[in-house]
């Protein structure tokens, strides 16, 4: 009988292992189906799923709706390429009665387009040129590559680039030259648990077994020596110090686990800084360009956001967000005691942290030679580089002076509403496409040379310009359009005055932290796009100015800091092969905390007074009450 239950059980285990077999094997299978035919029939089904909502609702609205959660289902899901997924409501809002097809197309090319435009072909000749290469190099000679300075210097230059250029491109440019500094610091690093040391001294001197002895770091920054105390077995304290002197061989290595740390700080500096770079310009980054498109359509009365308007609030939010992570980075990564006690030694700047940080170790020197080596193999400035680094600074300073506020202008001198920030973006992209490659002091009249290209080719342009960008700003300006002209912007503003009773610094924070955890698995441009109007409504019905809340939304939706797929940059970053995805969580969280209270916070101040938050302006009103919804 025992037989025969043992039997049984063994079947019954069998059995099961059987079935965990079947439902593995029933999984991978599903896994490996999915992206080939699941994708393509999730496009069927969604919108076959969603046909009672326009066949019962029979209005504008309700075919608005469903184009609407179709679009946006398709963007969060990735079923098709993102640009390819903007391209739909040239087919659907015609087809559905929502919008003319002339009002739909010129909306893929209007003037927040054209400044993206003008702005992503400068971006294009500074980093065909290798202009942005030679900046990153010299200031990373300049500051140093002592691991904090080094972290500095990569954030820095990383942010700065990505004001101006795209934030992939600056990653991909960074992480290759943070990868060889690093392979120059791994030849310091040492496999024991320690750096040997060698006894130096007379026999007289030399400790007894049964003698207790006490190591002290002398606390000399730049001392590589040790110094034992010796005390009796029973002693309490030491009065007359006997003390010997270890050498170290050579210099001090740095400790295997200690490197691998530094070094996931040093990579994950680089995407970080990137996000957070391309919020200080409005052409740093798509959402900042969505907000702009949006806010002039939604709100055509309202101070429009310009390059200098949003500098005055992006640059100041970016050099916080960027100086705090820079902080939590050095002490994330390079200190070994992160509780209480080690926080308060970090933050005073204590001996004792100093002592126990990697600057003693580090090969800064070998560092700084990788570095300048890098930067000696550039030679000397081109002359494409001199033209694209002048007419660069012309760009910025012609936008700054457009319209400054507080005097007049260049603008001034034409008709209002002539020139945009557009119009200088493009006009430097031409210039880029017309000067020669060739200095005019080398033409030579009576041998001309041959071949006479131009500092930017449009090959070149036509290779490295991010249409797919261009599409999809496109494709969220069509949809703000048709949910304004059709009501549904209206209604969907009504269903929110239920948060009307809650205080508006709450609401925004909880707006922040919403969409800086939902852009971590959506796209940053596609969270812009969706929720920028949504939060426009919102304010409507708080009776509350708009940009009091699309601000700090548009600027949270590029703080995505900690999953490798957020953005490019960190699928860069995590490429390296220097971090895991568990590494980017545990520090993105932070990351993202710090950049949602530092938002909230610029924007409740800086913000009230550059773009005058305090109260609910007129044109909000207006907007608010002179729209209904069409039949």
């Amino acid at each position: 009988m025992a037989t025969n239950g043992s039997t049984d059980g063994n079947n019954v285990a069998n059995s099961e292992e059987a079935s965990g077999r079947r439902q593995l094997t029933k999984w991978q299978a599903f896994l490996k189906w999915y992206p080939a035919f699941g994708k393509s029939t999730l496009i069927l089904l969604i919108p076959i799923l969603l046909l009672p909502l326009p066949l019962i609702g029979h209005s504008r609205i309700a075919n608005t709706a469903y184009a609407v959660i179709i679009i946006a289902s398709f963007w969060v899901l990735e079923l098709v390429p993102l640009a390819v997924t903007s391209l739909l409501p040239i087919f659907l809002f015609p087809v559905l009665g929502i919008l003319p097809s002339k009002d739909v197309v010129p909306n893929y090319f209007n003037n927040t387009i054209g400044l993206f435009v003008g702005g992503l072909t400068v971006a294009v000749a500074i980093e065909h040129t290798n202009f942005h290469k030679r900046i990153a190099l010299y200031a990373l000679v300049v500051l140093g590559a002592k691991p904090h300075f080094l972290l500095m210097g990569l954030m820095i230059v990383t942010a700065f680039l990505s004001m101006w250029i795209s934030n992939s491109a600056t990653a991909a440019m960074m992480i290759p030259i943070a990868s060889a500094v690093i392979s120059q610091l791994s030849k310091s690093v040492e496999d024991s648990d320690g750096p040997e040391v060698k006894l130096q001294g007379d026999d007289e001197d030399q400790v007894e077994l049964d003698h207790v002895i006490k190591q002290k770091e002398l606390l000399r920054r730049n001392s590589n020596n040790l110094t034992v105390e010796i005390a009796a077995p029973g002693e309490e304290e030491i009065h007359t110090e006997s003390s010997m002197t270890f050498e170290r061989e050579d210099r001090p290595k740095l400790n295997k686990q200690k490197f691998e740390r530094v070094v996931k700080g040093i990579i994950l500096s680089v995407p970080y800084a990137a996000n957070i770079g391309g919020t200080a310009t409005l052409t740093g980054t798509p959402p900042n360009l969505v907000l702009s498109g949006l806010a002039s359509d939604l709100y055509p009365k309202a101070p429009q956001i310009d390059f200098a308007r949003w500098f005055i609030y992006g640059f100041p939010t970016m050099l916080v967000v960027l100086f705090i992570s820079w902080v939590w980075l050095v002490f994330f990564f390079t200190v070994d005691d992160h509780s209480w006690r080690g926080i308060v030694r970090f933050l005073t700047c204590n001996r004792v942290y100093r002592v126990e940080g990697p600057d003693k170790s580090w090969d800064a020197d070998g560092a700084k030679r990788v570095i300048q080596a890098e930067y000696r193999k550039l030679g000397k400035m081109s002359y494409s580089e001199w033209v694209v680094c002048i007419l660069s600074i012309i760009l910025v300073l012609l936008w700054l002076t457009r319209n400054p506020g507080f005097i007049p202008g260049w603008a001034s001198l034409f008709p209002k509403g002539y020139v945009t920030d557009a119009t200088s973006a493009i006009l430097i992209a031409f210039i880029l496409h017309m000067i020669p490659d060739i200095p005019p002091w080398r033409y030579n009249l009576f041998d001309p040379p041959k071949n006479v290209g131009r500092v930017l080719d449009f090959r070149v342009t036509q290779r490295q310009l991010a249409w797919n960008v261009i599409l999809l700003l496109g494709g969220s300006f069509a949809l703000a359009k048709a949910c304004e002209s059709s009501g549904l912007s209206n209604w969907i503003g009504e269903r929110l005055y239920v948060f009307s009773s809650l205080s508006p610094f709450l609401v925004q924070l909880l707006i922040c932290i919403i969409i800086c955890f939902i852009t971590e698995i959506m796209s940053n441009t596609a969270t812009a796009t969706i929720f920028i109007p949504l939060l426009g409504q919102l304010a409507q019905s708080m009776e509350v100015n708009p940009y009091y809340f699309m601000l700090p939304a548009t600027v949270a939706a590029s703080f995505a800091f900690m999953l490798p797929a957020a953005t490019p940059p960190n699928a860069i970053a995590f490429s390296s092969g220097y971090v895991r995805s568990i590494d980017m969580v545990k520090a993105g969280f932070a990351m993202n905390l710090i950049g949602i209270l530092i938002l909230v916070f610029v924007t409740n101040t800086l913000g009230m007074a550059s773009f005058d938050l305090g109260h609910f302006p007129t044109w909000a009103y207006r907007n608010a009450t002179m729209t209904t919804p069409s039949p």
